[in-house]
């Protein structure tokens, strides 16, 4: 079944301010969980992204991020809120990439989204942090 498109975000958005002091996040991989720690100055600008309903893998937010840093992001993780009809928050969508070279574009796509209820998505944040070469 071809996807269909069904909502669409502001392009060029950019990292939300950042945090004091930084924060560590376990990222899942095949092989276990890995400690990452985050980064607070990052220029990451998500330029596109709408939903879409197809099968087999359900509901997914498709998008592209563009990396405007000098050097390797070890990690980064983008973050959606979704909303039902009545503007109700019922849950998020996630999308993460390892080692996102610099100065270039990530194409997107988030785990399935399972609300049915689902009306509309908004992007809300960016975690991006180190656990290899980069930053």
């Amino acid at each position: 079944m071809a996807d269909d498109d069904v909502g669409l975000t502001d392009a060029s958005q950019k990292t939300p301010p950042s945090f004091s002091g930084s924060s560590t996040l376990l990222v899942q991989r095949p092989y276990g969980y890995i400690s990452t720690t985050q980064y607070n100055d990052v220029d990451l600008s998500l330029h596109s992204s709408a939903l879409y309903k197809s099968e087999p893998e359900g509901t997914v937010i498709r998008g592209i991020v563009h990396n405007r840093n000098p050097k390797e992001i070890g990690v980064v993780v983008i973050v959606f809120n979704l909303f039902d009809a009545s503007g109700n928050q019922i849950g998020n969508a996630y999308s993460s990439v390892d080692f996102l070279s610099p100065r270039t574009n990530w194409s997107f796509v988030t785990d399935p989204i399972l609300h049915s209820d689902l009306q509309f998505y908004r992007f809300a944040h960016f975690f991006t942090g180190s656990y290899g070469a980069g930053l």
